[in-house]
């Protein structure tokens, strides 16, 4: 049985979020695709004053591992204390195309203060110069890294997390970790994923034409066939999560959705799937705010009050029996 909850029961759009979001769309009135990317990459959206302070964690190292197929990656971890700790795993958004481990920092310290866990964030390649399977191995292989020790300890427990198009990769790494058996993988917190390819889905046809949330069918169709290289229409489900034939016994999880956000269906119905198919889940639903609300934490109060619900969350995920499989 899915459960879910509602932040607000308010059905109207945050008034600091909608301020963001309209400043976004003045910077930027061009719909995504349509952006020379290197353009849309330095884009300079995400200030300081919308990402609010950094705060100082224990220790914050940046480094790299070697990927499975021999380049470095660049890692980011955060911990709030130098014991021992559960372990998350998190992958950016920007639809494998944009962004980088830079966007999620302020958050990323947040998560480790609060949920009480080292965070390692990856840099993986991005789209379209490095098409599925490599950020997906990427975040695999980092995945590996941390599971063998390479922190310094063997974390009791992991998690996998990401927002948008790292809430896919994080929910195709449950789905390998699951079919190899191997119970890497404890919880799964997914942020406002983008899990299948139906671009026709009743949220992204109400919301998807706004340019104020950005991500419209033609802004997702561009970052789909980025990553996929073209094949929309592949039913790998590690690269679309949704078309696995079955989620029995991946990691519990907490799929948090944006009542503003053209993907709010997807992420809905990807956590529906997961507890038809017995997977212990929860939908967090952030009622009032957009796409991308993580990263508004200096800017809008209603972000940080449920970013401090998500960190409980999986706060109690990792430090209770919850997480086990």
């Amino acid at each position: 049985m899915l459960r879910t909850v509602k932040t607000k029961d308010e059905a109207e759009l945050d008034p600091d979020s909608k301020q963001i979001v309209e400043l976004w769309e003045s910077m930027s009135p061009k719909p995504i695709q349509e952006i020379p990317l290197d353009e849309a990459r330095n884009s300079g959206l995400l200030t300081a004053d919308i990402a609010g302070p950094s705060r100082p964690l224990a220790s914050i190292t940046n480094m790299t591992i070697t990927a499975s197929d021999g380049c470095e990656i660049p890692i980011r971890i955060y911990r709030p204390t130098l014991e021992p700790a559960p372990v998350v795993l998190y992958a950016h958004g920007g639809g494998w195309t944009l962004l980088s481990i830079e966007s999620c920092d302020v958050f990323l310290r947040e998560m480790a203060l609060e949920a009480g866990c080292t965070v390692v964030s990856v840099g993986y390649r991005l789209s379209p110069e490095n098409p599925y399977p490599i950020p997906f191995n990427d975040c695999w292989d980092a995945l590996a890294w941390v599971s063998n020790g390479n922190l310094g300890f063997t974390p009791e427990r992991i998690a996998v997390s990401g927002d948008s198009a790292g809430g896919n990769l994080a929910a195709a790494l449950a789905i390998k970790s699951r079919d190899l058996g191997d119970k890497i993988i404890d919880f799964q917190l997914l942020l406002y994923p983008a899990c299948g390819t139906d671009l026709d889905t009743p949220s992204m046809k109400e919301l998807g034409p706004d340019l104020r949330f950005r991500l419209s069918k033609g802004a997702m169709t561009f970052f789909w066939n980025n990553y996929l290289g073209g094949d929309i229409e592949s039913r790998d489900p590690y690269a679309v999560p949704h078309a696995a034939t079955t989620y029995q016994s991946v990691a519990p999880a907490l799929v948090v959705i944006a009542g503003f956000d053209p993907l709010k269906d997807d992420g809905r119905m990807y956590a529906e799937k997961l507890a038809q198919d017995h997977v212990d889940t929860e939908l967090l639903i952030a009622t009032t705010l957009p796409h991308g609300f993580v990263f508004t934490l200096g800017a809008v109060p209603e972000a940080r009050r449920v970013a401090n619900i998500i960190f409980q969350k999986l706060r109690n995920a990792l430090h209770s029996n919850m997480a086990t499989n």
